[in-house]
């Protein structure tokens, strides 16, 4: 349902409420992002925001892909292996 497939043909108001569950998730990344600026001088690569929606393309693509396999294809699959390669880009110089 969160990728749109289970969604073709269906009721308007169920496809803004996948959509507003992104959003959601977005700013929730965004507003952690800035908390580690503040609190613990982390310096997100450009900005909170940009991270954030950065992050948000790498975690629907992983959905995505994830439909795409037949849902066979985990999304957390090898994801501890890929999180310094995220968190390197997230935060460049820490």
């Amino acid at each position: 349902m969160l990728t749109g497939e289970a969604l073709s043909g269906e009721n308007e108001a169920l496809r803004k409420r996948a959509s507003q569950f992104f959003e959601r998730l977005e700013t929730q990344a965004r507003q952690i992002l800035k908390e580690g600026e503040i609190r613990q001088g982390l310096r997100p690569y450009p900005s909170a925001p940009r991270a954030a929606d950065w992050l948000m393309t790498f975690l629907e693509g992983r959905i995505q892909r994830f439909v795409r396999s037949g849902f066979s294809r985990a999304p957390s699959a090898e994801f501890e292996e890929q999180w310094p390669m995220l968190a390197k880009n997230l935060w460049p110089g820490d």
